[in-house]
């Protein structure tokens, strides 16, 4: 095999809607529309597209961005980015003002989740934080009854004493609830929550992932930052050893990049396995009726 044959891909620029591309291929410039040398391309497409530059070498990965002009998909993009590096140390190039020669901030982080974390404290607030992208609002359990196909969940967890064995629930699962149930195993201390199922009735989750996803983290998805802010409700869940219902109104970035509104219904039922596992079974029925926001979403 030729030395060519061998090489690895080490650079990635990372577009306006999390699409990678390999950091000086032809599709890219065609994409910008830009005839700039390389090296004044990528840094405008940093500074005033809002790009993300991921590069990976021989101790660890690297990224570059500007978090003033960074768009939500790019930065869910470059957060899926990180997660699939098989190396833990991150270092990360913020540019505070456009460059050159601009204020920049380096650090190098030694994990994945602190890196990320990192990210999710310095970027811009209206993009990072999406505090209006993710709404949730508690229910009274007792309003479970308005959903039937939750409610048939609740009831069926009651009549086995709380107890997950697939085979009982499939029925629920593949008929009312329509394939939008997941079962998760929390951690002692729920820090890492396990997918152990996910239904496909998810309209936002492309089958690649679905397929692979048992064994991922739940925030390993798409959209890191929806992700984590959904995770908080089965972090409740097990805290309190209780069922919680509530409604979420959302934004969520799905497989291709596109931002989509939701509104749903969840229930979240902390259950054990017959060996005495923990197990967190969430599902959901949409609700278009949903409406927690203090300033209402335009649809998009």
């Amino acid at each position: 095999m030729s030395r060519a044959g061998r090489s690895v891909q080490r650079e990635w620029m990372i577009d306006e809607v999390g699409r990678r591309w390999p950091g000086e291929s032809a599709g890219l410039r065609r994409h910008i529309g830009s005839d700039l040398p390389w090296p004044q391309l990528k840094a405008y497409a940093v500074a005033n597209l809002g790009y993300c530059r991921a590069m990976v070498g021989r101790t660890g990965a690297q990224i570059t961005l500007r978090p003033r002009v960074v768009s939500q998909p790019t930065l869910a993009g470059t957060f899926f980015w990180v997660l699939q590096q098989p190396m833990e140390r991150i270092a990360v190039n913020l540019a505070r003002e456009a460059p050159p020669p601009g204020d920049w901030t380096r650090r190098v982080l030694g994990s994945k989740p602190h890196a990320l974390g990192y990210l999710s404290r310095e970027a811009d607030a209206q993009h990072i934080l999406r505090n209006a992208h993710f709404l949730s609002r508690a229910r009274p359990l007792d309003d479970v009854a308005a959903f039937p196909p939750l409610a048939a969940l609740l009831r069926r967890a009651v009549e086995c004493g709380f107890r997950y064995e697939r085979e009982a629930f499939a029925p629920l699962v593949e008929g009312p609830l329509q394939r939008r149930a997941l079962v998760i195993a929390p951690s002692s201390d729920a820090a890492r929550l396990t997918i152990k199922e996910w239904g496909t009735g998810y309209r936002t989750y492309s089958k690649r992932w679905l397929a692979r996803s048992r064994g991922l983290n739940v925030e390993d998805q798409r959209d890191f930052l929806y992700a984590s802010r959904a995770a908080d409700g089965y972090r409740t869940a097990w805290a309190q050893c209780r069922p919680i219902l509530e409604d979420v109104d959302a934004r969520v970035v799905d497989e291709v990049g596109m931002l989509n509104h939701v509104r749903y219904t969840r229930i979240i039922i902390p259950m054990l396995t017959r060996g005495r596992q923990p197990r967190l079974v969430g599902a959901s029925v949409v609700n278009p009726a949903v409406d927690v926001a203090v300033e209402r979403f335009d649809e998009p």
